[in-house]
């Protein structure tokens, strides 16, 4: 069975989901909720960790490894698979309107 690891980045952007959905909302159980709702999604990815596509970054935008991502909600999560240690390791999580391109790999 495959297990899913976060990067520090991916654990920064949790947090500061949290922060928003609180500051947004008022309401910590719905910021619980929303992190429930990616852990879980992290939880599916492992289920099927090739089942969603590699993400077609723009032109022009190289990052250094190919990613696979999946969305829950507003938030798309970007991973990478180790199939040796099966491993998915989740590099970013980031509001799906977010530029992309400015988001440290």
């Amino acid at each position: 069975m495959w297990q899913w690891e976060i990067t520090e980045d991916a654990a920064c952007d949790l947090e500061d989901i949290w922060d928003y959905v609180y500051s947004y909302s008022g309401d910590g159980d719905r910021a619980d909720a929303v992190l429930d709702g990616l852990e879980a999604l992290f939880d599916a990815i492992c289920r099927n960790p090739y089942a969603h596509a590699i993400y077609q970054f723009p032109d022009g935008y190289l990052p250094a490894h190919e990613y696979r991502s999946a969305n829950y909600g507003r938030y798309k999560a970007f991973y990478r698979t180790d199939e040796h240690r099966k491993i998915v390791l989740i590099y970013r999580v980031r509001h799906v309107a977010s530029d992309f391109t400015r988001v440290a790999f």
